[in-house]
Parts: C-alpha cells; sequence; structure tokens
C-alpha cells in the first residue's frame, strides 16, 4: 500500500518545501493555502491507513459507511484542491465540465472524497508527463455520473476487464513512478458498490483512461 500513502506524502513534502524556500517573498507563499493543504494530507494519510484495515475485512464483513447529505460538485472541488500543488509541479491541468443540476447525495464523504482521489491519482500517475484531467459531471433519471477521464497511457482489452480486480495492477511499461500493490481500484469500486452506485472504465493504449460512475440521487425532482 506504500503507493496509496505517495500522495499525500509529496504534497505535504512540496507544501514544506515553499513554506522554507528563502527564495520567495512571504506574500508569494500563500503561506494560508499551503497550511490547509498540510492539513487536509495529513487527514488523508490516516484515511488511507483506515483504508488499508478495512481493504483487510473486505471478504467478510458489509462495511459501514457514514453518510451524511453533501453535494458532490463540492466534494470533487476538494478533491481538486488536494492535488492542486501536484499537478502544478507537473505543468498539468484538471478541467471541470460540471453539467449535473441535482448534486446532493447522502453518501460517506471520507470514502467518497478518498474513491474520487483514487481515479485523480490513477490519471496522474499514467499520464507520461503534464498531465491533462477532465472531470465532469451530469445527471440521468436516476441520479449523477460522474466521469474522471485522462490522456495518459491508457490500458489495452486484455487488462481493462481486470483493473477492478484485488491485487491486480496493470504494467505500466516504462511508466517508471507507477508502484504499489493493485488494491485502489478494488478500494474505489467497493465503496461505490456500498452506495449502490457502478463504475466502469473506458480506455484506449495511447489515448487515454476514462472512469466513469454512477451514484443513485434520491433528490432528483
Amino acid at each position: 500500500m506504500t503507493h496509496e500513502l505517495k500522495t499525500p506524502i509529496s504534497t505535504i513534502s512540496l507544501a514544506s518545501q515553499m513554506l522554507a524556500d528563502k527564495t520567495l517573498a512571504e506574500k508569494d507563499k500563500n503561506i494560508d493555502h499551503l497550511a490547509k493543504v498540510i492539513s487536509d494530507e495529513s487527514m488523508r494519510l490516516k484515511f488511507h491507513v483506515e483504508k488499508v484495515l478495512q481493504m483487510a475485512i473486505f471478504e467478510k464483513i458489509k462495511m459501514k459507511l457514514n453518510r451524511v447529505e453533501l453535494d458532490v460538485h463540492s466534494l470533487i472541488e476538494k478533491a481538486i484542491d488536494n492535488f492542486a500543488l501536484q499537478i502544478r509541479n507537473l505543468n498539468g491541468q484538471i478541467k471541470k465540465d460540471f453539467q449535473a443540476d441535482f448534486t446532493l447525495l447522502e453518501v460517506d464523504e471520507i470514502h467518497l472524497l478518498n474513491s474520487i482521489s483514487n481515479l485523480i491519482d490513477n490519471a496522474i500517475k499514467y499520464s507520461k508527463s503534464n498531465p491533462e484531467i477532465l472531470i465532469s459531471t451530469r445527471n440521468n433519471k436516476k441520479g449523477i455520473v460522474i466521469t474522471v477521464e485522462d490522456k495518459g497511457i491508457g490500458i489495452g482489452k486484455e487488462n481493462i476487464r481486470r483493473i477492478f480486480d484485488k491485487f491486480y495492477r496493470v504494467p505500466s511499461g516504462n511508466v517508471h513512478n507507477v508502484k504499489g500493490f493493485g488494491l485502489g481500484l478494488s478500494y474505489v469500486r467497493k465503496i461505490i458498490e456500498e452506495h449502490n452506485g457502478t463504475v466502469k472504465a473506458e480506455s484506449q493504449p495511447g489515448k487515454g483512461t476514462k472512469f466513469i460512475f454512477f451514484l443513485p440521487q434520491s433528490r432528483l425532482k
């Protein structure tokens, strides 16, 4: 699970380096923002540790979700903010196309935030350089559809069917920074399914990957 911990650790490291950089004027450091990033990512580390423990009991015990009503767009924005330093350091960008009008859901905030963060993290890791990520939302008759799309190395047909399997990792070729045990996407699928939703992936080698997940919504009018 070390790769699951690397993203918040890297972000905390970058933020602390900026705070310590004497060549930057104080007014350019945006100390309040950096402090918030460090705080948020520290909490994310804690959630990852809890996630590891829960992964160990996935097969035996139904997860207990702490559902609260929240705006999914705000949750996505929070996930994007957590990657802001990393994206900027890689000269990348995360674009948003929020078309959903009804965005209130009763969800487990921690687990859904981690799931979205997992997909953004994957999009970054499987981009050769300058990640370009698009996160979009739309409503259908039963709920909300969220899509996380990248222009990375893509996934072949022989691997796409297995990417949600526990411990399965897609061969990453010469993308040297992709490491870990392959629990991230199985976690995402588990969380989405625990919310009575669905998740699928579409991909073309050399062109990128799109993850599409649906969450049912009881507040559609």
